[in-house]
């Protein structure tokens, strides 16, 4: 069977082991489809890179729905708030005072 190489337009003999061979064997066609594969397999990779890096920035946070804050005292001043969790038992406001910044011994931080 007659086909035509699509790097060079050389009409070259395919048998029947070689029907889906588009190229004729000389050296600068093979070279050039080596290279167009290389350069699609190159794209593929970071294609597949991309969608991984994506699926791995996604966090469960931004998965999850936000859990409701339970409302706790705060263990310097009483006043409920907004928790994030049991490891969160100190209001904002007594974080951001004086006292706890710069902790001395005239000031105490807990009752």
């Amino acid at each position: 069977m007659r086909r035509v190489c699509e790097y060079c337009g050389r009409v070259y003999d395919a048998n029947r082991r070689a029907l889906r061979r588009t190229v004729c064997y000389a050296s600068p066609c093979v070279a050039a489809r080596a290279a167009a594969l290389a350069q699609l397999k190159i794209s593929l990779q970071q294609q597949r890179r991309d969608a991984r890096r994506q699926r791995l920035t996604a966090t469960t946070a931004d998965l999850l729905p936000e859990a409701p804050r339970a409302m706790r005292p705060c263990l310097r001043c009483d006043v409920p708030f907004a928790t994030e969790g049991p490891h969160h038992r100190v209001c904002q406001t007594c974080k951001d005072s004086e006292a706890w910044r710069h902790p001395n011994d005239d000031v105490p931080l807990y009752f």
